[in-house]
């Protein structure tokens, strides 16, 4: 591809070896042409990013979300981690036993709240 001159010619090998690896349809291809020939923005900012990073891969994924946006890879994936739950709580049964579990904590922990201090001494046990 370095061998080419013209951004259009550039640009339309890679639409053709895109096509031929699989990753777009004949379809999809003419749409392309058809984006490259007319010189729509979105084809040339892509071209432009290219030449100042050199990166292939970049271009052929930019190509490839123009015809095919929601297939375009994302920048980073973040998965959310919630610590409120744990292994235990995988499925609804984990879930409700988690739930009820936390209840149930919570409860003794209300009963010694209500306890006054004062009136208990060392030799009265905490009842749970």
């Amino acid at each position: 591809m370095e061998e080419l001159e013209h951004p259009q010619s550039k640009l339309l090998y890679a639409v053709w070896e895109l096509e031929t690896l699989g990753r777009i349809t004949k379809g999809e291809k003419h749409q392309l042409k058809e984006m490259i020939l007319t010189e729509q923005q979105a084809v040339m900012d892509l071209f432009d990013t290219y030449t100042h990073t050199r990166d292939p891969a970049q271009l052929y994924n930019g190509i490839v979300a123009l015809v095919k946006p929601h297939r375009s890879k994302p920048a980073k994936v973040v998965i959310p981690t919630h610590n409120s739950l744990n292994e235990e709580s995988s499925s609804p049964l984990g879930t409700f036993l988690h739930e009820k579990k936390k209840r149930q904590k919570g409860e003794g922990e209300l009963k010694l709240s209500l306890l006054d201090p004062q009136k208990l001494s060392e030799e009265d046990e905490i009842p749970l």
